[in-house]
């Protein structure tokens, strides 16, 4: 079972994805000249699922029509490097092939802490695949200022600050994010995401000093935070419940007690109560 640190990591984790998602899927249909650099006449959205019995499901995926042609944009995010990428994204793009039998354009959208060190391509001598890493510690944070849209705007935290001091790049984000967002609602929920996102970046107690003094925003006191620790108190309670019938469970185990007593005490299906008391043992 995990730590509480490792918990605490991995929810983390989930947050920066799911928030980097959210705001990508606002982001994407109006953006696509990022990943294609060229005019596009027609976006469908696809569904991401492609195979049934490998499970395996896309972040966004797109079906896109140009002038001379109509194809596939799959996008991926990561957090982390990983060494199986190309494997996974050739897998994808098999599996996409089949569904669609069209082209496919692929990129991998890298936000993570550290130094990006995944490879783009498998290269072999009678085979040779490749899809397209956008890693955004490297993309100039000052071109999504630029833009309006919000979503662009929070990007910006996990871009490269050039030559400019952190101070200075944090309060030209938060400054450009308040003058975008009129509904304090909206505000409140796009701070405390930008003050999530700035931790990929080690820039959170920066972020939330700059927000608080120019937006006065405070962020402990957002529905988005309070949301976020209700849910986690909610999750240590059931957590703390499970550890407790454990715990009665092996002390029932240690005086003799029957499985279906055991079960009938903690909730625990008879299964379970027999996998539990085949951990013990084997910790003996």
């Amino acid at each position: 079972m995990a730590n509480g640190r490792q918990r605490n990591q991995m929810l983390m984790a989930q947050s920066y994805d799911n928030i980097f998602k959210q705001q990508l899927q606002r982001f994407l249909p109006k953006n696509l000249q990022v990943f294609l650099g060229d005019e596009y006449r027609q976006i469908k959205n696809l569904p991401t699922e492609m195979s049934k019995t490998m499970k395996r499901t896309a972040d966004f995926l797109y079906q896109v029509s140009t002038d001379d042609d109509t194809f596939l944009l799959q996008v991926e995010v990561q957090t982390k490097n990983d060494a199986r990428m190309p494997a996974r994204m050739l897998t994808y793009a098999a599996l996409l092939h089949e569904k669609y039998g069209r082209s496919i354009k692929q990129v991998v959208l890298y936000i993570g802490k550290q130094k990006m060190n995944m490879a783009s391509e498998i290269r072999m001598p009678y085979f040779a695949f490749r899809y397209e890493i956008i890693d955004f510690r490297r993309m100039d944070y000052r071109h999504l200022l630029q833009s309006n849209q919000p979503e662009k705007i929070i990007f910006a935290i996990l871009g490269d600050f050039g030559q400019e001091s952190q101070e200075q790049a944090v309060r030209q984000i938060v400054a450009k994010l308040g003058k975008s967002v009129r509904d304090r609602r909206e505000l409140d929920d796009l701070a405390e995401q930008l003050q999530i996102l700035s931790q990929l970046r080690n820039l959170g107690a920066i972020v939330e000093q700059n927000i608080a003094a120019m937006l006065d925003i405070k962020i402990k006191e957002t529905p988005f935070f309070r949301k976020g620790k209700t849910e986690g108190i909610r999750e240590g309670k059931q957590e703390g419940k499970l550890e407790a019938n454990q715990a009665v469970a092996r002390l029932m185990l240690k005086n003799g007690e029957p499985v279906e007593k055991r079960a009938a005490y903690t909730g625990f299906s008879a299964a379970q109560v027999e996998q539990l008391s085949a951990g013990l043992r084997g910790e003996k």
